[in-house]
């Protein structure tokens, strides 16, 4: 016998089961459309998710009951006056959608869940979340305005004054508004939008905490808003709305050409908003942009992504922003030209400052300036502490590298300057944070100061969007907790607006096939339910007319079709989202787009092999093996695509579609042997890459596979055990070589500190995951400077690998968004121990495992309202404890399954024969 399951494991626990019955299950961690109370959807019918929680073993949720209003003591009182669903048989805890009143915009409703346990005793109500609604598509009482076109000398220069020999940059602009209250305000609620990027301030207090709102779209087809509660900010008296807008992704640089910005979107940032205003007698008043706004100049003199911001504080202009300032030579704003695209709430977790980083130290550089050094490669802007005399210009520049004399290296960002300026306004102590700029670095210089700086004189602010962490995982070894922590910064860095590819140099874009070979990667580092959501309507905005998905989203820089595995993203990262998170409208949204890439593709390549249509066909980017495979990695990808494509139908119920999808599978399955695959099981090419596509999808034949997969760890072998993968194949090298039988060789690719692999980068400083295998050799320094990110989290794709195998909590083993899942760790040579927690759509999943003298102890936790399969594998004489109980078993297998449901367990494989209470002295 070689696996035995044993479904009836968790019967070993009643007496548990029993003692856990008066504990009663919860519902915690409450969201709507995925986001907790969130301010301002224009979502009519939105999905409410939360996650069991319970004491004991094998807890399930019998019954649910949502009650929705718009007062907040009547859902207290057990009353749904909007919606209520009364008793509901379902085990479902994810995206139940809202089929209450229609929703009102403007309003805050009021929303909780009781639940029924597995025995029909119902929990006491969770604690009350809530939701608000925006304009629900309705009319903006606003028009959108824009700077003059001239102002008078030294107020408003002309939009496109030149700053220097490359760059022409709009100024930022300077808007305010008077207003007066008269009277008791209940609730005041601020609408805005920009065409470039924005922050708004009320009486000199910043409204929110974001970031470059409203974010990054295609401007002319989609267009964010924001909603801010400002109700405490308003005063009695004379109030002042005002904001502070820059060019952004709008109007600044944007991408590697050298475009002026009006040939991607326009060339002048615009602002539109409105206040909304509910008075104490249930009167409403609205306060929108408009011609009587005033516009000016203050100290911002220019901020943009890539060359960076001017802030010169000898120019501002005090009190701007507050009532009582003498507007003196401000102009009322023009009207701006607006956009024809659709205005909607934002969809996900907005930009923030996620951390503080103090630098570690502080050295003098060769060309005179000082050199801080944060100790860790990160995406976002110093903060200076300063003092100067007035009119001194205090220079920021900034880098992910040093040269070997310990000055900046900054050859790789292209034509990005990433240079911030201060000048000085003389006070004693002045503090500067660039506005509206991020860049990618791990030192900073600065120079123009008058006296050497402290170290403490600088901080590093993180941006990213504020996406909830939901994992942690740590081992014995310093190099696998490094090679962690390096994804973990990779992906913090760049999920900033979109899935970018690097945040550094002249380019910054969503790449496609970026974005989806890392993204159960991303999945398990943090929540990325709405940002990937929002991402994927970039994808599906950029869709040409033919039906094909672009390189990059938003499409920018270039209006290329996608190639093979990078179009393919518009396809494959849908299915997965609703695999991982479980919500059937994500594949709803988007199979009419879907459908029309898999027809524009089948149109080129009616023989199932694609061959035709290929457009800038990358293959698998910045391997080492060369090319070869480009038509394997093609076809390989189309019978992905088609295979999700049946999955997808099945699920929607289309059964033709499903008869169609399921047909061209293997059709391409076919023509990819016939074409690729020798009788040897030897796929065209030989390539690292092809072989590990061609076992991941399926193509070989089943007698073929163990052959096709003895080539592949040949050519690992021919290499000297290293990898050669380039972007798409790195994602799927662990993982195959675990399915196959072989994780020691996955283990010594993760733990290996030779050229190439993840460790030589960690061995030699890096603190974030590479663009290239060789960005910097020890034998020839730096990469070519045209292409090499010190941060990108392409090849980071195996910290799916790290989760789903090292430690266990497998995505490929789980079912509706881990209702159902598989632990089975993979403990290899080289790791003492491994402890990981993810806290999944269902709740927090743990595994962990320890090495001891007799064999290995294993600790699991299973969230309530799932089962999971513990698999392990065991020498044939090895003895299983579970929970310290001994199973029973044929001692004849290697492969044992558990078949469990909600609890703490731990499991001991003893591979010699012990006693009971030896087993547990162990532990």
């Amino acid at each position: 016998m070689s696996d035995s399951v044993m479904p009836g494991a968790s019967q070993l626990l009643s007496k548990h089961v029993e003692e856990s019955q008066a504990a009663s299950l919860r519902a915690e961690h409450l969201t709507c459309e995925m986001l907790v109370n969130p301010l301002g959807t224009d979502e009519p019918h939105p999905g409410f998710s939360w996650q069991v929680v319970g004491t004991g073993y094998n807890r399930l949720q019998s019954a649910y009951r949502i009650i929705v209003s718009d007062d907040r003591q009547t859902v207290a009182e057990g009353l749904g006056t909007h919606w209520d669903t009364g008793h509901i048989q379902s085990d479902e805890s994810l995206h139940i959608v809202y089929r209450g009143r229609p929703l009102s915009p403007f309003t805050r409703y009021y929303w909780t869940v009781e639940l029924w346990d597995e025995n029909g005793s119902n929990s006491a109500a969770a604690q009350i979340a809530w939701f608000e609604t925006g304009l629900m598509g309705g009319t903006w009482p606003a028009t959108w305005i824009m700077a003059p076109d001239v102002g008078p000398e030294g107020k408003l220069p002309p939009a496109g004054t030149s700053y220097d020999n490359e760059f022409s940059l709009d100024p930022c602009l300077y808007l305010r508004c008077s207003f007066t209250i008269g009277r008791p305000v209940v609730s005041a609620r601020l609408y805005a939008t920009a065409l470039g990027v924005y922050k708004a301030s009320l009486n000199g207090d910043p409204v929110g905490d974001h970031e470059f709102a409203p974010g990054w779209t295609d401007y002319a087809k989609r267009l964010s808003y924001q909603t801010f509660d400002i109700t405490s900010n308003l005063v009695l008296g004379d109030n002042v709305l005002a904001a502070l807008i820059s060019d952004g992704w709008y109007s600044g640089y944007v991408g590697y050409n050298r475009r002026k910005p009006a040939a991607h979107y326009g060339n002048k940032p615009e602002f539109l908003a409105f206040l909304r205003i509910v008075y104490e007698d249930g009167e409403v008043e609205t306060i929108g942009t408009g011609p009587h706004w005033q516009a000016g100049r203050g100290a911002l003199v220019y901020s943009d992504f890539l060359k960076g911001e001017k802030c010169d504080a000898t120019l501002a202009a005090l009190g701007w922003d507050r009532p009582g300032f003498l507007a003196s030579g401000w102009r009322l704003c023009g009207a701006g030209r607006g956009t024809p695209a659709k205005l909607e709430a934002q969809r996900e977790e907005p930009i923030r400052v996620q951390m503080e980083i103090p630098a570690v130290a502080v050295r003098a550089a060769p060309d005179g300036s000082w050199v801080f050094d944060f100790g860790q490669n990160i995406v976002g802007r110093v903060r200076l502490r300063l003092a100067a005399p007035r009119g001194t210009s205090v220079s920021i520049r900034h880098a992910e590298a040093l040269n070997p004399d310990g000055s900046l290296y900054t050859a790789n960002l292209r034509s990005a300057p990433a240079h911030d300026i201060y000048v000085a306004s003389g006070e004693s102590e002045e503090l500067y944070e660039p506005q509206f700029t991020f860049h990618g670095f791990r030192y900073a210089a600065v120079s123009g100061l008058p006296s050497q700086p402290s170290l403490h004189a600088a901080v590093a602010r993180v941006l990213g969007n504020d996406l909830r962490r939901t994992s942690s995982f740590e081992t014995s070894s310093e190099l696998i907790n490094r090679l962690h922590a390096n994804i973990a910064w990779s992906q913090r860095g760049n999920f900033l607006a979109v899935p970018t590819d690097c945040p550094q140099r002249d380019e910054r874009l969503g790449w496609t096939a970026d974005a989806q070979v890392f993204f159960h990667t991303a999945a398990y580092l943090a929540d990325v339910s709405a940002f990937y959501r929002k991402w994927l309507v970039d994808v599906q905005d950029a869709q040409s007319e033919d039906g094909a998905f672009p390189d990059v989203a938003p499409q920018i820089c270039s209006d290329r079709n996608g190639a093979p595995a990078w179009g393919d993203a518009g396809v494959l990262v849908p299915f997965w989202h609703y695999e991982r998170y479980g919500d059937v409208r994500i594949l709803r949204d988007h199979y009419p787009s879907m459908r029309r890439w898999m027809n524009y593709v089948g149109r080129a390549n009616p023989e199932g092999l694609r061959l035709h249509e290929l457009n800038l066909n990358y293959g698998d980017w910045l391997s080492l093996d060369g090319t070869a495979s480009k038509p394997v990695l093609a076809t390989a990808y189309y019978a992905l695509t088609a295979q999700v494509m049946a999955k997808t139908a099945e699920i929607l119920e289309h059964a033709e579609d499903l008869a169609e999808y399921t047909r061209l599978h293997e059709k391409i399955r076919s023509s990819f042997q016939r074409a690729f695959i020798d009788a040897a099981g030897r796929v065209q090419g030989g390539t690292q890459t092809a072989y590990l596509l061609g076992l991941y999808t399926g193509m070989f034949p089943t007698e073929l596979e163990e052959a096709a997969f003895g080539h592949f760890v040949a050519d690992l072998e021919a290499h000297d055990w290293h990898l050669t993968t380039g972007f798409i194949g790195v994602r799927h090298l662990c993982p195959i070589l675990t399915a196959y039988g072989r994780p020691d060789l996955a283990y010594h690719l993760v733990l290996d500190t030779t050229y190439p692999s993840w460790g030589y980068s960690i061995v030699n400083g890096a603190t974030t995951v590479w663009e290239r295998w060789d960005g910097w050799t020890q034998d020839r320094g730096f990469q070519t400077p045209s292409m090499n990110s010190f941060n990108h989290y392409a090849f980071g794709a195996v910290g799916e690998w790290l989760y789903g195998s090292m430690a266990g909590i497998g995505a490929a083993g789980q079912t509706g968004a881990f209702k159902h899942f598989s632990l089975s760790p993979a403990p290899g040579k080289g790791i003492e121990w491994c402890s990981a927690a993810f806290d999944s759509p269902r709740g927090s999943i743990r595994a962990a495992w320890r090495r001891h003298p007799d064999g290995i102890s294993y600790e699991f936790a299973i969230p309530a309202n799932t089962t999971a399969n513990i698999i392990l594998f065991r020498e044939v004489d090895a003895r299983i404890l579970l929970n310290n109980q001994e199973i029973a078993d044929d001692q004849d297998i290697h492969k044992v399954t558990l078949s469990l449901g909600s609890g703490n367990y731990q499991v001991n494989v003893w591979h010699k024969p012990t006693s009971h209470a030896q087993a547990c002295n162990n532990l």
